[in-house]
C-alpha cells in the first residue's frame, strides 16, 4: 500500500470514529465535544473497574436504570 492510501484510509477512519461519535451524543441527548466523549468513556471504564474489583453483582434492574445516568454525569453537568 502507498503513503498516500495509508494516509487516506487513516483519515477516513478517524472521520468516522468522529462521526460515531457525534451520533452517540446525539442519541443520548448532550451536546458533543471531546470532553463529553472523553467523559463518557472513562466513566464507563471506572464502572466497570470497580465492579470487577470489588466483585459486585448489580442487580440487572438497577443497572439498567442508572448505567446512564451514572456513565453520563460528568457529560451532562458540563
Amino acid at each position: 500500500m502507498s503513503l498516500k492510501s495509508n494516509m487516506a484510509y487513516h483519515f477516513n477512519a478517524s472521520l468516522a470514529a468522529i462521526n460515531l461519535a457525534k451520533a452517540a451524543c446525539k442519541r443520548f441527548g448532550i451536546t458533543f465535544s471531546i470532553f463529553t466523549c472523553k467523559a463518557a468513556i472513562h466513566n464507563a471504564y471506572m464502572l466497570e473497574r470497580f465492579i470487577c474489583v470489588f466483585g459486585i453483582n448489580p442487580d440487572p434492574q438497577v443497572t439498567d436504570k442508572l448505567f446512564k445516568e451514572l456513565i453520563l454525569f460528568t457529560a451532562k453537568t458540563t
